[in-house]
C-alpha cells in the first residue's frame, strides 16, 4: 500500500442566511449581512472516515474464503459473481447491525488522531477543529470519540450517514436493539 499523504482543503464561505436549512449550529463560517467584511474567512476541514468495523472484517473474510474455494477459475464473470455473493452474504448478517469498530479500527482511530495532532504541531497555520460533525452510526461515533474524547462541539448528523445499502451494517440500532 503506498504511503498515504494527508490532504488539506481550505475554502471560504460567507452567507446571508440567519439560520441554516440543515440545522447546523452558528459558526464562524456564517455571518449576518451587517458583519460581512471584504476579507474572506478561511477554514481547514479534516475529512476522516471511520476505522475498520466488524462488518469490514466479515466481508473481507468471506471474500477470501470464496477465493480459496474458487481456486483457479478462468471465467472472470463467474469469479466476480462468486466474490459478490460471498460479500453480500457476509454483510446480510443481522448480528452486524450498526457494526462497531474492530480492534484494528480502534487502533486506526488512535493513529489518525496522532497524525492530526502532529499536523497541528508542525503547521502553525492549522488550528484545532472548532467543531466535529459525525454520522450517527456506531463506528463513526466510536472513531470520533477516540479521536476527540474531550471535544465540546460534537454534532451528530444523519446527513453524514453511510448510503442506505439495505445491509444491516448500515442501519442504525434502536434503543431496544441495545438492551
Amino acid at each position: 500500500m503506498p504511503d498515504e499523504k494527508p490532504c488539506r482543503l481550505s475554502f471560504s464561505i460567507s452567507s446571508t442566511y440567519d439560520d441554516s436549512p440543515f440545522g447546523l449550529p452558528e459558526s464562524p463560517w456564517t455571518s449576518t449581512p451587517g458583519s460581512l467584511s471584504n476579507e474572506p474567512q478561511s477554514k481547514t476541514v479534516f475529512l476522516v472516515r471511520h476505522g475498520e468495523a466488524l462488518h469490514n472484517v466479515a466481508e473481507k473474510s468471506a471474500v477470501q474464503q470464496a477465493l480459496a474455494e474458487q481456486g483457479q477459475i478462468n471465467d472472470n464473470d463467474q469469479h466476480q459473481e462468486a466474490m459478490e455473493t460471498a460479500r453480500k452474504s457476509a454483510l446480510s448478517d443481522e448480528g452486524l447491525k450498526d457494526a462497531p469498530l474492530s480492534a484494528k479500527g480502534q487502533e486506526q482511530a488512535v493513529a489518525t488522531a496522532a497524525t492530526i495532532m502532529k499536523m497541528l504541531l508542525d503547521d502553525a497555520d492549522l488550528k484545532p477543529p472548532e467543531a466535529i460533525f459525525v454520522s450517527p452510526l456506531q463506528r463513526a461515533l466510536q472513531t470520533a470519540a477516540v479521536m476527540f474524547p474531550t471535544h465540546s462541539r460534537v454534532h451528530v448528523r444523519n446527513l453524514l450517514r453511510e448510503r442506505c445499502t439495505g445491509f444491516p451494517c448500515d442501519e442504525r440500532r434502536t434503543l431496544l436493539d441495545r438492551i
